[in-house]
């Protein structure tokens, strides 16, 4: 799979891997990457777009047609469906009312989740709300919307929800330090800050709520905004029997299990 670099990919680079098939990440049928890399490699290209939990089942159906085992699609998709179905049971009990608003924050500080995206439904699953359906701007159906300062004060997050950033931890935006060309002080008042309200999704890997290892991301965002209710889940253990299943590896360590 291949993502892109300020939205080019490096056909060169790709070329010298000797793919048979390349994923890539693309918003439309129409993207010119698609056509560039198929009439480059001479290899069938897929692209990927995720807006939904559904969009990420059918994305687990069609690569195992790809190699060969569609069973192996619907496994993994029924063990996705049984261990959210766990989280649901918990959730299901929290009351509309008592369920945080949660602001996405992808590595653009301002990108933020649009109600019509993958990682809205992840805040649902997990028993929060997206902020952004507080805002009354087409933007906000968007998948990936970018919101100013003041929208965010407006919308002022009960929840931060940080997706892996190498540069940037929670610690800072709660200090209020400048990193890169945000400076945190600004955002010392709201909720979320004040709060120390401020989580950070650190394994890009295991919590890659983009594939398979969708339930282990859910569990450990809902344990976050949820703590009480989530007070005796064990997320790691989670994470172990989803590991054992999906891939045949104990977590942590990865040790194969036979």
């Amino acid at each position: 799979m291949v993502g892109s670099k300020n939205g080019t990919y490096d056909v060169e680079a790709l070329a010298a891997l000797k793919p048979d098939f390349v994923v890539l990440w693309a918003q439309t049928k129409s993207d010119k990457a698609i056509a560039a890399i198929a009439d480059a490699l001479k290899v069938p290209v897929y692209a990927v777009f995720l807006r939904s939990f559904e969009d990420l089942d059918k994305l687990a159906l069609d690569l195992a047609a790809v190699a060969g085992k569609p069973a192996r699609g619907e496994e993994i998709n029924a063990l996705v469906k049984e261990e959210m179905g766990k989280i649901a049971t918990v959730v299901d009990r929290i009351p509309a009312q008592q369920r945080p608003t949660v602001y996405w924050m992808w590595g653009d500080i301002f990108g933020t989740a649009g109600t019509t995206s993958s990682a809205s439904d992840l805040i649902e699953a997990a028993g929060g709300r997206n902020v952004l359906t507080g805002w009354k701007d087409a933007a906000a159906a968007t998948e990936h919307p970018v919101v100013s300062m003041e929208t965010l004060v407006r919308l002022d997050p009960d929840v931060i929800y940080m997706w892996y950033n190498q540069d940037l931890d929670p610690a800072d935006i709660v200090s209020g330090k400048k990193v890169g060309t945000v400076d945190f002080s600004t955002w010392r008042n709201l909720k979320a800050v004040k709060n120390l309200k401020v989580f950070e999704l650190k394994d890009p890997f295991v919590y890659d709520m983009m594939t398979g290892r969708l339930p282990a991301a859910t569990a450990k965002v809902a344990k976050d905004i949820n703590p009480a209710p989530f007070a005796t889940w064990d997320v790691e253990a989670g994470v172990d029997r989803l590991m054992r299943a999906m891939y045949g590896v104990r977590y942590p360590g990865f040790a194969p299990t036979s």
